[in-house]
């Protein structure tokens, strides 16, 4: 038989990896699944299904082939693919903001078109899609503390109706916000030298690191 074509590998909502594949004959018994270990190794012939989920967790490689009502096997797929990869690599709470990297989809069939970024504060109830992108990294913005968020990526094809998605991660910007605050209270000339700044600060709820100073000569 012919190889038959691997659609894509993706995670469920419940980070497991799911397989989507098809035949290109008709009458087909089943499908070989291969994964990566020092070479391809088969890892489970799945009947009666063009779904299969990874018992072992995923974060590897795959391959396919095909059987006929003979147990003849056809050639592997020519190209392997993937499951993709988020990840969070900082998160600042003074900006609100946390940075988020995964790695390209592999040998997504017909092409990769784009990234989209989606995002939820209610642990997975709700999505918010909240990027469109062609890079592999993006910095999500606004964001409240002392909220569990989850977010993952899905990939869009060329083709129409190929996608695929990545492993959900949460993440939480932790801070205590204090009602403090700072102002300066005088600008002074000293023997026509120099110029003398006094910063008034109210209440020590939290302790601070530094005072930030700018200077304009223009008004902006």
């Amino acid at each position: 038989p012919l190889p038959p074509v691997l659609d894509s590998v993706s995670y469920t909502e419940n980070n497991q990896v799911q397989l989507g594949f098809h035949s290109n004959e008709d009458y087909m018994w089943g499908y070989i699944i291969y994964y990566l270990n020092n070479g391809w190794e088969p890892l489970d012939t799945v009947f009666n299904s063009t779904t299969w989920i990874d018992p072992f967790g995923g974060d590897r490689c795959y391959r396919i082939a095909v059987l006929d009502s003979c147990a003849n096997s056809s050639p592997m797929t020519t190209d392997e693919q993937c499951d993709m990869q988020l990840y969070i690599n900082g998160i600042d709470a003074c900006s609100h903001s946390a940075n988020i990297s995964w790695n390209t989809y592999q040998n997504l069939q017909g092409g990769i078109d784009h990234f989209e970024v989606f995002l939820s504060s209610d642990q997975g109830a709700t999505w918010e899609s909240v990027a469109t992108t062609n890079a592999t990294n993006y910095t999500l913005q606004n964001l409240q503390l002392n909220i569990d968020y989850m977010a993952y990526v899905r990939v869009f094809g060329i083709l129409p109706d190929i996608t695929a998605s990545s492993n959900r991660q949460t993440f939480s910007l932790n801070a205590n916000e204090s009602a403090d605050m700072t102002y300066i209270r005088s600008v002074s000339v000293i023997d026509n030298q120099y110029v003398q700044i006094t910063v008034h600060t109210s209440g020590d709820t939290l302790a601070f690191q530094s005072i930030t100073l700018q200077r304009s000569n223009d008004g902006i």
